[in-house]
């Protein structure tokens, strides 16, 4: 079997790319095969209905109102996340186009539990608005699909790359402080993917025109102290890390549950059966993303 590789010419033409100026339709922009064949549109700027589909063959929808740690309204991402995605789609449909691929995430299972593995078919039990407004999203998409308006759905977890943003842009400034870090000694397993491994998964997708729902991660989980040891090492820095003492685990766990989950926890994700639907390649291992996200972080 003949396996795809991101330098292979893919026949996509007339792609229409919404968030392209977040964190992942920045990479798509300069990593993606189908580059040239991009048009991109703000949806902040431009009305759904304003929108001119001539020619348009797939959207990549990546715009969205992402998890927010300090919270947001519950209407926001709905308007955003379902309404908003819902309006796109159905006027995509109707102007002719052939393939959306909707950037989802995992969040749609809801509070991840450590014993669990998660694939493709498990049960969706979203337990936030943001989780619930891409569920919906996803739900309307099926709804709509049809042989010649092929839905394809993208469950990531934790992305990491160049430009990233939010909680790993902070993890990385603390590594990069200098700082003995209370990060040793955890070993939970932790599923993330890389943007060039998902960018190049996307492109997968959209060359075969492949229809369902899809996760994607790298091949090897990561603890919290792994990851901190692969930033603090891409940075220069010496490890300092030590391990926190139990009873301090045992006190933050009763106060901030939430935040121990994330710190301590476990999140695994089998991609395995969406890789080899496909036969998709990873391009990138994790220390060598994490080596190119730390360059971008030194040069920003």
């Amino acid at each position: 079997m003949q396996l795809w590789t991101p330098s292979k010419t893919v026949n996509l033409k007339n792609i229409l790319l919404t968030g392209a100026s977040g964190f992942v339709g920045q990479n798509y922009q300069q990593k993606s095969v189908n580059m040239d064949q991009v048009t991109t549109l703000s949806l902040r700027q431009k009305a759904v209905d304003d929108i001119s589909w001539t020619g348009i063959d797939t959207v990549l929808h990546f715009a969205g109102l992402a998890h927010q740690m300090d919270g947001a309204p519950d209407e926001n991402y709905f308007a955003i996340n379902f309404e908003l995605t819902k309006k796109l789609a159905t006027a995509a449909k109707k102007n002719g186009v052939k393939q959306f691929l909707f950037l989802s995430t995992i969040k749609v299972y809801g509070e991840c539990s450590d014993g669990a593995i998660y694939t493709e078919t498990s049960p969706c039990i979203p337990t936030d608005a943001y989780g619930q407004s891409k569920l919906d999203a996803e739900d309307y998409l099926r709804s709509i699909a049809s042989d010649s308006f092929v839905v394809t759905i993208v469950r990531p977890p934790l992305i990491f790359g160049s430009g990233v943003k939010g909680n790993l842009d902070k993890i990385i400034k603390l590594c990069d402080s200098g700082w003995w870090l209370p990060l040793g000694s955890i070993h939970n397993e932790r599923t993330m993917v890389s943007v060039t491994n998902l960018i190049h998964f996307v492109d997968k997708l959209c060359g075969e025109k492949r229809d369902g729902t899809f996760v994607i991660s790298e091949k090897d989980y990561v603890s919290t102290t792994g990851l901190v040891t692969y930033i603090r090492v891409a940075l220069g820095r010496k490890k300092r890390i030590f391990s926190l003492p139990t009873p301090f685990r045992y006190f933050i766990r009763k106060l901030k549950p939430n935040f121990y989950i994330r710190l301590f926890g476990s999140l695994r994700i089998d991609s395995s059966a969406s890789v080899q639907s496909c036969s998709f390649e990873h391009t990138a291992s994790i220390e060598s993303a994490i080596k190119e996200m730390i360059n971008a972080y030194k040069h920003k």
